[in-house]
């Protein structure tokens, strides 16, 4: 990619979203602008562009050491990031109602329990090799497998208010079993809470 790529995609995201024009003159109130969302979805497609379509991957931009050139995903820099938390901050200012993502309840834990442990759901079957282009239906993704472990992830985060991105930082040696009734989780980071950093939780 070009030495500039990332300033060229804070450019792109500028000129679609920005309140300001690339010469940093305020744009007429009559000319539309996108959303912080439509900003996340541009840079979002930049990073799969450069990403997957050129194979830069996920590697963030910077200048190698070996050759002096620019290197990784140009979306995944720096100058990309800075700019997308100033764009936020610019839009919560203007009144711009702030993404946010959708609390879990006890309520939707339940329905989750319930729903994974239908039996035609909660079957674990046979790994099977899938053609690339066949056809998906959206409503069968995982396997009885995948849907415990996820909703276990659900249960914990939920339990030990911890973010999904905490959550994955657990692994099997920071589980404990107690009794066939109980179990001992430590948390394998620093965690605010008045309890410390350990919970016991019964299984019912």
């Amino acid at each position: 990619p070009h030495p500039d790529a990332a300033v060229f995609i804070v450019a792109w995201i500028m000129d679609s979203c920005d309140d300001v024009r690339l010469d940093g003159k305020p744009k007429d109130p009559s000319i539309p602008r996108g959303s912080y969302s439509h900003a996340q979805k541009l840079r979002a497609a930049a990073t799969y562009g450069f990403g997957r379509l050129h194979g830069l991957g996920s590697l963030a931009w910077q200048k190698s050491e070996v050759s002096g050139k620019m290197i990784g995903n140009p979306s995944v820099s720096e100058t990309v990031s800075r700019y997308m938390i100033t764009l936020r901050k610019k839009k919560v200012r203007a009144g711009e109602v702030a993404t946010s993502a959708r609390a879990i309840t006890p309520e939707i834990i339940y329905k989750l329990y319930h729903y994974n442990n239908e039996p035609e759901v909660a079957e674990i079957k046979p790994v099977t090799r899938r053609r690339r282009n066949a056809p998906v239906d959206i409503n069968q993704w995982g396997g009885g497998r995948s849907r415990i472990m996820l909703h276990a992830v659900y249960v914990i985060s939920f339990l030990c208010l911890l973010r999904f991105d905490e959550a994955l930082k657990i692994q099997l040696q920071d589980i404990r079993k107690l009794t066939d009734a109980s179990f001992e989780l430590n948390l394998p980071f620093r965690k605010t809470s008045q309890y410390g950093g350990k919970i016991t939780h019964r299984v019912a």
